[in-house]
């Protein structure tokens, strides 16, 4: 049986899952300027503003990485990005 597109499937899939997920250059090109604002000195990935913050539930953990694509900031900016959180 022949492959339905001509150019291969680059990623992992998942069961039921008819497409992997794949990231074009504009989507990263995007999440790039979005990272740059918070690029500063003393910048810290989520996991420890979670640990410094003492946010050990891992349901609010998870709903908060999904509510931001940023990676790294100070912790004033962690403050300021979950403020309507």
């Amino acid at each position: 049986m022949a492959d339905k597109t001509d150019t291969p499937n680059p990623g992992k899939t998942f069961k039921g899952q008819t497409f992997p997920p794949v990231r074009t250059v504009e989507s990263v090109q995007a999440a790039s300027d979005a990272q740059k604002p918070f690029d500063k000195p003393g910048a810290v990935s989520l996991a420890v503003y979670f640990a410094q913050s003492g946010i050990r539930n891992p349901v609010m953990q998870a709903g908060m990485r999904a509510f931001t694509s940023i990676q790294r900031a100070t912790v004033e900016d962690w403050d300021a990005i979950f403020k309507s959180f």
